[in-house]
């Protein structure tokens, strides 16, 4: 990635969206964030993003069901997926 990409940050914590986009804003990277998975994908409808950051654990939906709704979607999209689960 280089700096100015664009980071779309999906997680239903906000004190790790907020940290997280503080670090990438920091880091060079133009980044937002929401709160759920239907948020995200109502967002990636409007605008385009070089990357989407989701939390796996999300209630309503999870990152992985969030990744395939959005791989139907934006085929290319790319994808990062995270948790604080170490099981997962």
């Amino acid at each position: 990635m280089k700096y100015g990409t664009s980071v779309l940050v999906v997680d239903d914590e906000f004190i790790v969206r907020r940290v997280v986009m503080q670090l990438l804003n920091r880091a060079g990277y133009a980044a937002e964030a929401v709160e759920s998975g239907e948020a995200a994908l109502a967002l990636l409808a409007r605008r385009k993003f070089d990357v989407v950051i989701t939390d796996f654990a999300m209630p309503d939906m999870p990152g992985d069901q969030l990744a395939a709704r959005i791989r139907k979607l934006l085929p290319a999209q790319r994808i990062i997926m995270a948790t604080a689960f170490v099981e997962e």
